[in-house]
C-alpha cells in the first residue's frame, strides 16, 4: 500500500516537473519569439527574398532602394531579342526633346514587392507568423517581382524590326479588274490569286520569357523562334468564289444613308453616300466560313465564303462618312462669379457613327440580301451634366489649390499646357465621383488643338502628341492633395524633370495609361478652375469645407545617382555631322513625402508617397549619309561618348557612335 502511494507521488512529481519544464520552455520560446520579432520590428524578416535578392533585415525604404538599384541598370540596358542571327534591343522608353514624353514599356511594382516581403510573418495569427518566419529562414522564401509589360507596344516594335527578314504566309485572295483591264464603273471580272506559304515568329513566347526574366531581375537575350506555316485559305478551297462575288455585285448601285429621324443629325439628315462599283469590289474578300467543320461534308457548309473586308470598309467609313456625322458631346462648364457658381458652357449631347454596327448591317444587306441601301448606325453621346445649372451645388469656397512652374518650356509645350488647362477649367465633380484626368482631357491629337513633339521610334524621329500635359497632371495632383481628396491612381515620371521640382510631387499621364485619378469624398460638388500667369499654372478646387485637415511633409530626396555617359545614335534624318540631342542627362534619385488627412469624426488616414527616378543618360542623334552595316544587319552594340554626362561635345567627328538605335517600344507623357 505504501509502495503504491509512493509510486503515485513520484509519478505526480514527475508530471509536475515535466509541466514546469514545458512551461519554462514555452515561456522561453515565447520570449525568444517576442525578442525575435522585436529585433526585426520595422524590418523584413530573415530569409525573405524578392526577385532573387536577399532582403533580410532591410527596412521598407532600404529594400526598395536595393531593388531599384538593380532595376536601374536593367531599365537602361534593355533586352536583346535575337531572330535568325539578327538582333534588336528594346529599351524601356522613347526619347523626346521634352522629358515628360517618356514612358516605360515595363512597369516594376517595387512597392508591392516590398509590401509582400514585409508582410511575411506579420499576419494576425501568431502561429502562422512563426511558421512563415521559420520557412523563410530555412527555405529562403523567394517571390518574383510583380511586372506589367506593355505587350502590344513591344510586339509592335519587334514586328516592325524583324518583319522584313521573314515572309509571312499569304492567303489566296480575291482580285478583280474591269473587263477592259482598267478600273471603271463597267463590268468587273474576279479572279483568285494563289496562296503563298511563309514563316511566323512566335513573339508571344518571347514576350513571356522576357517577363519571366524581368520578374527575377534578369535580362538575358531572348531568342525568337519561328515555324513554317501554310496559308489558312487556299485557292483549291475557293470553289465558285468568283461567281459568288459577281452575285454580290448585283447589289450595286448601292449607298449608305442617314435616316431622317436620326437625333441631332443636323445638315447630315437624310444624306446619302453612294457606293461605287469599284469600291464594293475592293471591299469583297475571302473568309473562312464560321459554320464550316471538317466533318460537315461537301454540300452542307463550304469552307470559304465571300464577305466584306472589315478593315477596308472601316477605313472608308471613318474617313468618308464619320467626319460628316460625328459631333462630340460637350459637358457643362462652370465658373465662380460673385460668390456663386454660374454656367459658362451648357452641356450638349453629341453623336457618333457606330462603325461596328454599320459594318454588320452592310454585311447583311450587301452579302446576304443583295440589297444596296444600308442605313448608317448612329449612337447618341449623352452629356453627364445635362440639365444642371449650378444653383444647388453648395459650392462656397476654395478647399485647396495646386501650383507649378513651367519656366523654360518651348512654344509647343506652352501651347499644349494652355489647351490642357482650358480642358480642365470648369470641370465639376459630383459627390462620390472618381475624377479621371485622361477622361477630362479627351483625345490628345491635332484635331483637339494639341501640337506634337519629336520622339524616336524604331530609329526615326516621329511626331508625338502630349508634351506638356504632365504639367497638368502634376498640378492637379498637388491640388487634390491640398484639398485632402483620396488619390486613387498616380505614378511618378521615369526620371526627374525640372518643371516638376521638388522631386516626388509629380504625376505622369499618357493616353491610355497611366492616368491620374482621385475621389471626391467631400459629400459636396467640387469645381476645378485653372489659371495661367506667365510661367505659372494653378488649379483651384472649389467646394464646401467639411472640417478635414491636411498635413504634408516636404519631400525627402536621397540615393542620388549620376547617369551614364552620353549615347549617340546614327540617323539619316539629319544632315551628315549634325547633332540633335533628344534627351538631357538626369540624376537618378529616390524621394518620398508623408501625407496625413484628419477628419472631423476622428478618423485619420496616412500615406507615404514614394517615387523612384532612374538615372537617365543624355541621348543625341548624329546625322550620317549611310547607316552602318551593323544596323543594316539588325545587330545591336553599346557604344557611348566617353565624357562626363551632360558635358557638351564640340567635335562630332571624334565622338564614338553606337549603331542605330535600340528599338524604343513606347512613348510617355
Amino acid at each position: 500500500m505504501l509502495s503504491e502511494l509512493k509510486n503515485k507521488l513520484v509519478a505526480r512529481r514527475w508530471l509536475l516537473d515535466v509541466a514546469i519544464i514545458f512551461l519554462i520552455a514555452a515561456a522561453l520560446t515565447a520570449a525568444a519569439i517576442l525578442v525575435f520579432f522585436q529585433i526585426y520590428q520595422g524590418k523584413i524578416l530573415p530569409g525573405v527574398h524578392a526577385a532573387g535578392l536577399d532582403l533580410s533585415g532591410q527596412t521598407r525604404e532600404a529594400a526598395a532602394a536595393l531593388l531599384n538599384r538593380r532595376l536601374d541598370g536593367l531599365r537602361q540596358a534593355g533586352v536583346d531579342f535575337i531572330f535568325d542571327g539578327r538582333s534588336t534591343r528594346i529599351l524601356p522608353a522613347v526619347a523626346a526633346p521634352e522629358s515628360d514624353l517618356a514612358k516605360e514599356f515595363v512597369f516594376f511594382d517595387v512597392e508591392r514587392a516590398v509590401d509582400d516581403a514585409y508582410a511575411r510573418g506579420r499576419g494576425r495569427n501568431i502561429f502562422q507568423n512563426v511558421v512563415q518566419a521559420g520557412e523563410a529562414m530555412i527555405f529562403k522564401k523567394d517571390s518574383p517581382l510583380p511586372v506589367t509589360v506593355d505587350r502590344t507596344a513591344v510586339k509592335a516594335a519587334l514586328v516592325g524590326h524583324f518583319s522584313r527578314f521573314i515572309a509571312a504566309p499569304e492567303n489566296a485572295r480575291l482580285t478583280f479588274v474591269a473587263k477592259d483591264d482598267f478600273f471603271s464603273e463597267g463590268e468587273i471580272r474576279f479572279a483568285i490569286e494563289k496562296e503563298k506559304a511563309g514563316r511566323l515568329v512566335d513573339y508571344d513566347a518571347g514576350l513571356k520569357e522576357m517577363e519571366r526574366n524581368f520578374s527575377f531581375l534578369k535580362n538575358p537575350a531572348v531568342v525568337l523562334l519561328s515555324r513554317e506555316t501554310s496559308a489558312e485559305i487556299t485557292k483549291a478551297d475557293c470553289l465558285n468564289a468568283e461567281s459568288r462575288a459577281e452575285k454580290i455585285m448585283a447589289a450595286a448601285p448601292a449607298s449608305f444613308f442617314l435616316a431622317a429621324s436620326t437625333t441631332g443629325a443636323g445638315q447630315a439628315e437624310g444624306k446619302e453616300w453612294p457606293i461605287k462599283r469599284n469600291d464594293l469590289a475592293f471591299w469583297l474578300t475571302l473568309k473562312i466560313n464560321p459554320q464550316f467543320t471538317a466533318a460537315s461534308g461537301v454540300g452542307q457548309a463550304e469552307k470559304i465564303i465571300v464577305g466584306l473586308d472589315r478593315d477596308r470598309l472601316k477605313s472608308y467609313l471613318e474617313k468618308t462618312i464619320a467626319p460628316a456625322i460625328n459631333q462630340p458631346a460637350t459637358e457643362s462648364k462652370f465658373i465662380m462669379a460673385n460668390g456663386k457658381v454660374a454656367i459658362f458652357q451648357k452641356a450638349k449631347s453629341g453623336r457618333e457613327l457606330d462603325v461596328e454596327a454599320t459594318i454588320k448591317m452592310a454585311e447583311e444587306r450587301l452579302v446576304g440580301e443583295q440589297n444596296g441601301r444600308i442605313e448608317l448606325a448612329v449612337r447618341e453621346i449623352r452629356s453627364e451634366l445635362a440639365g444642371e445649372d449650378g444653383n444647388d451645388f453648395g459650392i462656397e469656397e476654395i478647399i485647396g489649390a495646386g501650383k507649378s512652374d513651367f519656366t523654360g518650356s518651348p512654344a509647343n509645350r506652352r501651347h499644349n499646357i494652355k489647351v490642357g488647362a482650358a480642358a480642365v477649367n470648369g470641370t465639376l465633380i459630383r459627390p462620390g465621383e472618381e475624377f479621371s484626368l485622361l477622361k477630362v482631357l479627351g483625345k490628345i491629337e491635332a484635331s483637339t488643338g494639341y501640337l506634337p513633339e519629336l520622339v524616336i521610334k524604331e530609329g526615326k524621329t516621329t511626331p508625338e502628341f502630349g508634351g506638356g500635359l504632365c504639367q497638368i497632371g502634376t498640378t492637379v495632383f498637388r491640388g487634390a492633395l491640398a484639398s485632402g481628396l483620396p488619390i486613387t491612381a498616380r505614378r511618378n515620371h521615369s526620371y526627374r524633370v525640372s518643371y516638376y521640382e521638388p522631386a516626388g510631387t509629380d504625376a505622369t499621364i499618357y493616353d491610355p495609361a497611366p492616368d491620374f485619378r482621385f475621389m471626391n469624398d467631400t459629400g459636396h460638388h467640387v469645381l476645378i478652375q485653372s489659371r495661367l500667369d506667365k510661367n505659372a499654372l494653378s488649379f483651384y478646387f472649389y467646394g464646401k469645407k467639411d472640417g478635414r485637415s491636411v498635413k504634408q511633409t516636404k519631400p525627402t530626396i536621397y540615393n542620388i545617382v549620376k547617369p551614364k555617359p552620353t549615347r549617340l545614335i546614327e540617323t539619316i534624318d539629319l544632315p551628315a555631322g549634325q547633332k540633335k540631342c533628344t534627351e538631357k542627362a538626369h540624376n537618378g534619385a529616390d524621394a518620398y513625402f508623408d501625407y496625413r488627412v484628419a477628419y472631423p469624426n476622428g478618423e485619420v488616414k496616412e500615406k507615404r508617397f514614394s517615387s523612384h527616378y532612374v538615372p537617365w543618360q543624355e541621348v543625341c542623334l548624329i546625322g550620317v549619309e549611310k547607316l552602318s552595316e551593323k544596323e543594316m544587319a539588325g545587330e545591336e552594340k553599346d557604344k557611348v561618348e566617353n565624357r562626363p554626362a551632360g558635358e557638351a561635345a564640340t567635335d562630332p567627328a571624334k565622338e564614338e557612335i553606337e549603331r542605330p538605335p535600340p528599338t524604343s517600344a513606347t512613348s510617355t507623357s
